[in-house]
């Protein structure tokens, strides 16, 4: 650096420009250039430093720290820590990590991060792609919001809010996103002793807080904090009998696979008061339903949420002893949307989304594609 500043001072004699402003300025200049490059070169060796810190966690089995770090690094933008990540849940995670793997890798191989490709062929994944899956008649969604949550940063937030390595997962359920705030809504016996729910929503889990829950009419408000840019909204119309409705939910999961289940049947009754055997803020359908799909959504053929599978009525059973009982057939109850609107109102207003455009019927395969995108899982999570 001294030859530098005598080689220029002999430059400047040369040509008459030795004013000490200009001095003064020329040497402001040159230290504005190296103080720049020195921060630039000192956070890019923070950053590989980090890489390099989180590489060694995981060879040591200090998993609880490399998490961490990762969370900085892909807080930071740090594309490559995605793939990292993706390394941590192969190692760590327990129970349904292979959807998570596979969505932390593509969205890593999507940010142009080569080794998690790599990483895809070896494991024989094949990331999906949604505009080559689309039909002409690709369902709406009533939210005026396609976003999913594949693109990074939307990602990125529910990484933070992702409970830390090492949980295990003892009961569970379904739900449905009802906002884009990260609210969901379930059953309230599917959370019911849960001291540590979590969401999956499209692959990713985060870690929910109960927010308000109803033990009648068997619901519960939960939120997590990352963005739910898919969602159902409320269909605030009366009850029709005879009206088409479509449940979705992951029942019977592992048994019958990971993948979402869908059914179709009728509204039997378009009370949704006490009377009989029904207590007051269910429905009576006949929608097929199983052990998991409890909290799931219920949808309208205009693909909006008439309320949530709450229980299965073996009418056999309860008319058991009476006189000319003989109907074996079972009954799925629902809890009534509309009585979840009047819950959610008196909670929060501007939690609940109703739909107020034109009804659009829509055909079962483009409800069922719907419900993919706004149906999760709810599973309460255990570190004993």
């Amino acid at each position: 650096m001294g030859r530098f500043y005598d080689s220029m001072l002999k430059n400047c004699k040369s040509v008459g420009l030795l004013n000490p402003k200009r001095i003064l300025l020329g040497i402001s200049l040159i230290l504005m250039f190296e103080i720049g490059t020195l921060d630039k070169v000192f956070a890019e060796s923070k950053i590989e430093r980090a890489r390099a810190a989180v590489g060694q966690y995981i060879r040591a089995g200090e998993f609880e720290k490399a998490d961490k770090l990762l969370i900085k690094l892909i807080a930071a933008g740090d594309a490559p820590s995605n793939y990292l990540r993706a390394l941590l849940i192969v190692k760590k995670r327990l129970g349904g990590t292979q959807d998570e793997i596979k969505r932390h890798l593509c969205v890593a191989s999507e940010q142009g991060y080569s080794r998690a490709n790599t990483l895809l062929e070896k494991l024989d994944v094949r990331c999906d792609v949604l505009a080559d899956d689309k039909t002409e008649t690709d369902p709406k969604p009533r939210n005026e919001n396609q976003i999913t949550v594949k693109q990074p940063e939307i990602a990125t937030k529910w990484l933070k809010a992702a409970p830390k390595a090492g949980y295990g997962i003892y009961s569970g359920g379904s739900g449905v996103a009802i906002n884009a705030n990260g609210m969901f809504i379930t059953n309230h016996h599917v959370i019911d002793g849960c001291s540590l729910p979590t969401v999956v929503y499209q692959q990713l889990r985060g870690k929910a807080k109960v927010l308000m829950a109803s033990e009648p009419l068997d619901m519960a408000l939960l939120q997590v904090d990352a963005p739910t840019p898919n969602f159902a909204k409320f269909d605030q119309a009366d009850y029709a009998l005879g009206e088409a409705l479509y449940a979705a939910g992951y029942p019977l999961s592992p048994s019958l696979g990971d993948d979402l289940k869908f059914s179709q049947g009728i509204l039997m009754s378009a009370r949704d008061d006490e009377r009989g055997l029904i207590s007051n803020g269910f429905l009576v359908t006949d929608l097929t339903i199983g052990n998991g799909s409890s909290g799931g959504p219920v949808l309208s053929e205009d693909g909006l949420l008439r309320g949530l599978v709450s229980r299965v009525w073996i009418i056999g059973e309860a008319l058991e002893g009476l006189e000319n009982s003989r109907m074996s057939e079972n009954l799925t109850g629902v809890v009534s949307g509309l009585e979840i609107l009047k819950q959610l109102r008196s909670f929060d207003k501007q939690i609940p989304q109703v739909y107020e455009g034109a009804r659009q019927p829509l055909r079962s395969r483009e409800i069922a594609r719907l419900a993919e995108t706004v149906t999760v899982k709810i599973e309460c999570i255990t570190y004993d």
